[in-house]
């Protein structure tokens, strides 16, 4: 992420009301990971801004077993 205010990241959808975002963002010149949720359709849940501070190229990767990611 070069720019301020980019963002590159997955969207899980369980269905069509609970879904999982994650993201690299770039803000005020650093790189933070965002984990955020919506379940139910409505209830969002920030998980939070967590500061990076990565080597480069930057690979995501999940796991999921059974039901947990």
């Amino acid at each position: 992420l070069a720019l301020d205010s980019q963002a590159a990241g997955l969207l899980f959808e369980q269905d069509d009301d609970d879904y999982l975002k994650i993201e690299l963002v770039r803000h005020a010149g650093a790189e933070q990971l965002f984990v955020g949720a919506v379940r139910e359709g409505w209830n969002a849940t920030v998980h939070g801004f967590f500061p990076l501070a990565l080597p480069r190229p930057v690979h995501l990767r999940v796991q999921r077993q059974g039901s947990q990611w």
